[in-house]
């Protein structure tokens, strides 16, 4: 698995390089009144890196992130704060009320609707997955794989329910580019989506297939045209074979008792092949 930390922006299909996606108070997500950092010295790292605590202060809650330089945060734990109450400051003791999160290998994402979200460290086959979490009784509320270089569109608190907006993106157990029809019909029964014309795969596979010959030529010397010729049809062979993922738009409503019902909105459906 790739840290997120030392990924490169660019998503390729032989070698998924995965995107920052941690906390940066951009919508729909609630912006930080006050942050916090607190160097607590070098890491094992190479190049070099320092271990540190990140705080972040939201109208109700503080979040806490232990950061030292591994594969997601080393821990993240949060205090619920309010009026009257004494702001903790930022430092790597313990605070009072201080509540951890048993999570392995997530960040921090942000604050929505009095609720937390983290993201994981490291995706797969250009998904990443997420979770929310309801502060006052630090369970678990839902969690899903999103489209990796996405982000929620929207997320509201009403009457007791929480709406989320977002492109889903699941990995199938087939090929729609060999299975057909046949392949796109378990798709569709596994992600909960109405029947519906298969997608243009062709499109997605080549491009993943162009991405990947490109990577591999990159650093390569000589004649590029070569390289790529070579490399795409060495790469070509069982290519269409890859299962498919299928990304697309989602409502999902979670009710009182956490229960999930997602809703596919009729966004422009995407498919690609898994690495």
């Amino acid at each position: 698995m790739i840290s997120r930390r030392f990924g490169a922006m660019l998503l390729v299909v032989a070698a998924p390089l995965l995107v920052a996606a941690r906390y940066d108070g951009e919508p729909p997500f609630e912006k930080a009144v006050q942050t916090s950092t607190v160097k607590l010295g070098s890491a094992d790292t190479q190049p070099p890196s320092e271990k540190e605590i990140r705080c972040f202060y939201f109208a109700r809650l503080m979040v806490k992130e232990l950061d030292e330089q591994d594969i997601g945060d080393t821990e993240i734990s949060y205090n619920i704060t309010g009026p009257g109450q004494t702001v903790p400051d930022c430092a790597a003791k313990p605070i009072p009320g201080e509540r951890k999160l048993e999570v392995e290998e997530s960040y921090f994402w942000g604050v929505a609707a009095d609720k937390l979200f983290l993201i994981d460290a490291d995706g797969a086959n250009g998904t990443i997955g997420f979770r929310v979490y309801e502060p006052q009784s630090s369970r678990e509320l839902f969690h899903d794989t999103i489209k990796l270089d996405t982000r929620l569109r929207d997320v509201t608190q009403n009457a007791g329910k929480l709406h989320l907006s977002y492109t889903r993106a699941v990995t199938g157990s087939c090929s729609v580019m060999t299975g057909g029809e046949t392949c796109w019909r378990a798709i569709t029964r596994k992600m909960q989506m109405p029947e519906s014309p298969p997608p243009d795969c062709r499109a997605g596979y080549e491009a993943a297939l162009r991405r990947a010959a490109e990577e591999a030529c990159r650093d390569e010397g000589g004649d590029k045209a070569q390289c790529l010729d070579r490399e795409t049809k060495e790469r070509s062979t069982g290519w269409d074979a890859a299962p498919s993922v299928v990304s697309f738009d989602v409502d999902v409503t979670i009710s009182a008792k956490d229960e999930a019902a997602r809703t596919y909105t009729g966004g422009p459906v995407a498919c690609w092949p898994a690495d």
